[in-house]
């Protein structure tokens, strides 16, 4: 286990060979300080899902440049750590392939993880167009049970891993 800044990681987990790392999760939960913090460790590059939405308030799958996306992933280094929510199903759009799966979920002391309980189809849908959208993607691709490895972060907390 080797601390990275906030993280602790065990890099022996990982693939001995990978180009491209995915970091998948809630909300707020540190993903972009993560991919940032494991690129250093790693000497990789980040792509983040923000910076290729066109923020018009649609559906998220209808903000993201696609085409964008798919050519800075491919013109990218050897290396490359991509992050941002729903990622699993983005990169399926684009056909686009990863050689680990990072999912960081966001626990909330009150309630625990806020999504939890939006897993049951019986439940009330979120309120926010994004949340539902997140939440249908979690129903579908379940990545919090098919990834590599799975952090969770405490609303107040730091990351550590499970």
């Amino acid at each position: 286990m080797q601390q990275v800044k906030n993280f602790s990681i065990d890099y022996s987990k990982f693939p001995s060979q990978w180009t491209r790392i995915v970091i998948d999760g809630d909300q707020g939960a540190g993903k972009t300080t993560l991919a940032n913090e494991i690129a250093e460790e790693l000497n990789a590059s980040v792509i983040s899902l923000d910076e290729f939405l066109l923020g018009n308030h649609d559906d998220y799958w209808k903000q993201i440049k696609y085409d964008s996306l798919r050519s800075k992933i491919m013109s990218s280094g050897a290396k490359i750590i991509i992050e941002g929510v729903c990622i699993l199903k983005i990169l399926a759009q684009i056909q686009v392939r990863h050689d680990y799966h990072i999912f960081v979920e966001l626990r909330n002391g009150f309630v625990g993880w806020e999504y939890g309980h939006y897993l049951s189809e019986k439940s009330k849908p979120p309120r926010s167009k994004l949340m539902q959208d997140i939440v249908a993607y979690y129903r579908e691709f379940r990545p919090f049970e098919s990834c590599d490895l799975f952090l969770s972060r405490e609303l107040v907390g730091s990351l550590k891993e499970n």
